[in-house]
């Protein structure tokens, strides 16, 4: 009997951790949270480039939808076939273009050295040569 109460003992101090831990987490997340919504989005929008409004806005999405998520499961829902499992996909795909398309930009900068790389249209090339000789003097 006391191996079996000194069992449950542990298990309800591990919940009681677990469950500080997730409140500390949302506490954090409220924090960042509070900060972002203190001003407009359009606002802030509007000082960000178009790579960094891409991932405000996944990232917002992202959170949103998993906060919703954690919800149904705190209420009992079954959530591997409710609509939400479906948006978080979704925008997991959104987050991982954004995240590519930054890989492929922060590629292609660091390989020219900070300069973007000029391709020469042979063709063009070729035809203004031709055309150049061609001429007489």
């Amino acid at each position: 009997i006391r191996d079996v109460m000194a069992g449950e003992r542990e298990t309800l101090v591990e919940a009681v951790e677990n469950f500080e831990e997730v409140e500390n987490s949302i506490s954090d997340l409220e924090a960042h949270l509070d900060k972002l919504f203190k001003m407009p989005l359009k606002e802030i929008d509007a000082q960000l480039t178009p790579m960094e409004s891409a991932t405000l806005h996944t990232s917002l999405a992202f959170t949103i939808n998993s906060l919703f998520h954690m919800y149904l499961k705190t209420e009992g829902v079954d959530t591997k076939n409710h609509p939400i499992k479906q948006e978080l996909d979704r925008v997991k795909k959104y987050i991982k273009r954004v995240k590519n398309l930054e890989k492929e930009k922060n590629g292609k900068h660091e390989q020219s050295g900070g300069v973007a790389k000029r391709r020469v249209d042979r063709k063009a090339a070729s035809r203004m040569i031709r055309a150049g000789v061609k001429r007489k003097f």
